[in-house]
């Protein structure tokens, strides 16, 4: 037997707003996320929550050149002690006959966890990378990326590893020691910039195994070590003792 089902039963959060924001209609998943009454009317006001007006209002700008497509973005609420990180979906309601607007359906996920971790990862000062099993990336943070002489992560996307080796026989090396070892840790490798240039970087990579098993791809770091290097090379070749007592 067919039930029919309304939006407000879909398994994420689901609401229906005013134009100005208050609340006609919240789901189950709205009221708990947002501390909203568990029943009955809302008297409440989306706006609220946010921490900067601004994302609202540059949200709605969005919503209305996308038309009846509606539109996606990650917002800030706070909720008093504590901040939250929402996925939005949102679409205008318009009464067809007079093409008016009455209000905004929209839905949200709490991806508080997922923002925090993908900022962490972003914001490390060490090249963070994750390959797949042909050795492309799929993914890198910012310093990563800077290290290599890129303005951005999504420039990167897609690219062999090869290509970021100044011996491209130094990717295949490091590939079947990673199959072999499954771990490698300080592996000292020199590395190559967009523009042509080399710097040595310690290198630390684990295994990614497929779901048979196989290798799947591998995930690491990078830290550049150039300066520690040219550094080391100054004292070793010095015509003067070194030495240290404890």
């Amino acid at each position: 037997e067919l039930v029919r089902r309304s939006p407000l039963d879909l398994p994420v959060g689901v609401y229906v707003v005013t134009v100005d924001g208050r609340f006609v209609e919240a789901n189950n998943n709205v009221r708990e996320l947002l501390n909203l009454p568990r029943s009955g009317p809302i008297d409440d006001n989306i706006q609220r929550f946010y921490i900067d007006i601004n994302d609202r209002i540059n949200f709605l700008e969005e919503v209305a050149k996308n038309g009846h497509k509606g539109s996606n973005r990650v917002v800030r609420f706070s909720l008093g002690s504590r901040d939250l990180f929402i996925q939005f979906y949102c679409r205008e309601v318009r009464d067809r006959s007079k093409n008016k607007l009455l209000g905004y359906l929209g839905c949200m996920v709490d991806i508080t966890e997922e923002e925090r971790y993908r900022q962490l990862f972003d914001r490390l000062p060490s090249g963070v990378y994750q390959l797949d099993a042909q050795d492309h990336i799929t993914r890198a943070n910012q310093a990563f990326a800077q290290l290599h002489g890129y303005q951005s992560p999504v420039e990167l996307i897609g690219m062999s590893i090869s290509n970021f080796y100044l011996q491209e026989s130094s990717a295949e090396e490091i590939k079947h020691r990673i199959i072999k070892e499954k771990i490698l840790n300080n592996q000292r490798i020199e590395l190559i910039k967009s523009d042509g240039t080399s710097f040595l970087a310690s290198l630390n990579a684990s295994i990614i195994f497929d779901p048979a098993g196989n290798y799947g791809g591998r995930e690491g770091t990078i830290v550049d070590i150039s300066r520690e290097e040219r550094y080391r090379k100054i004292i070793d070749d010095l015509p003067v003792g070194f030495y240290n007592v404890e």
